[in-house]
């Protein structure tokens, strides 16, 4: 394995809630220096600060030259986070979405595509949008991947370009990560997108709660710690390109979720059923052995101790901002 120390890793959409939490990760947990592509200065984190020595920022539109010309400079291992829209925009504004979701990407694969150099890319993919339909059986990788919705129509294609850019170019190695639903997210509580992190920060805010989903929807959940850690296996493994499902490999329904946050914080949640016109699938959980097996992975965090984790960096901030 390449020393960390010279090993310079670009991450894209670094200001966004899964960059924010990975950028954090991998600098308390490794000595790897680190380029961070931010849209704007605004969503650069305060502990950026504390990494002078191993952090180089880039703030701009990764879509033009000039920005990509900085970003690659010295860089050997590409994690690709940047969108635009998250899926529930692809539901509403397909050719919008559509757009503002593919610019980024097909920049940086064309980049990555002209270049000279050896270049390994970590590629989020979505295990909860691209799987067809399958009855309370967890997805493997080798199951039909069509997409389930606009959002995952556009992951496949991705995924089908990256298959084409790994086979043409040996110089270029590739692990898509097909991930559940992660959760411990700096998300805005006015999202429709992040269940568990919305809900409890309504839950904490005495906000009214909205479900977009049946109560007996079945998703697999991932803590964002668990989720950075298969990053960082997935950093080390490079063997032209491989699909990983990242998930807990364990389905709990939206009921199982509230019932255990009841119990937590030993008090009655209400909530009100919103209808929509949105493709929800019923069950979707993911089959973990092939991370397990080949990267050496395995998630550490349960449901009911993500919850307690998530719960008490939320009051710690609640508490804070009270002070201030």
């Amino acid at each position: 394995m390449q020393n960390e120390e010279n090993q310079n890793i670009l991450i894209t959409g670094a200001g966004g809630a899964i960059g924010k939490g990975l950028t954090k990760y991998l600098l308390e947990k490794t000595n790897y220096r680190l380029t961070l592509s931010y849209y704007s200065a605004s969503e650069i984190p305060t502990y950026t600060k504390k990494y002078p020595d191993r952090i180089t920022i880039v703030v701009g539109d990764i879509s033009q030259q000039i920005i990509l010309d900085t970003l690659f400079n010295n860089i050997s291992t590409v994690i690709h986070l940047a969108s635009s829209v998250s899926p529930n925009n692809y539901n509403q504004d397909w050719n919008n979405a559509y757009k503002f979701g593919a610019d980024s990407t097909f920049a940086i694969l064309d980049y990555i595509k002209n270049t000279k150099n050896k270049i390994h890319l970590i590629f989020p993919s979505s295990g909860g949008t691209v799987y067809s339909k399958k009855q309370n059986i967890p997805f493997v990788e080798t199951d039909i991947a069509n997409g389930v919705s606009p959002y995952g129509i556009q992951k496949v294609m991705f995924e089908n370009y990256l298959k084409l850019l790994t086979g043409n170019n040996k110089n270029i190695s590739c692990n898509i990560l097909r991930i559940s639903n992660p959760y411990g997210l700096p998300v805005n509580s006015n999202r429709k997108q992040g269940f568990i992190d919305i809900i409890i920060q309504k839950i904490l805010n005495n906000e009214p709660i909205e479900l977009y989903s049946p109560v007996n929807t079945i998703r697999d959940y991932i803590y964002i710690d668990d989720l950075c850690s298969a990053f960082l296996k997935a950093i080390e493994y490079k063997n032209g390109l491989e699909i990983f499902n990242i998930g807990s490999g364990n389905g709990n329904s939206l009921t199982d979720v509230i019932n255990n946050l009841e119990n937590l914080l030993n008090k009655k949640i209400s909530y009100k059923q919103v209808q929509t016109n949105y493709y929800y699938p019923q069950y979707n959980v993911l089959d973990i052995k092939k991370a397990n097996s080949i990267l050496n992975w395995e998630p550490e965090i349960t449901l009911k101790q993500g919850l307690k984790l998530l719960i008490k960096n939320y009051t710690k901030e609640e508490k804070c901002l009270k002070k201030n």
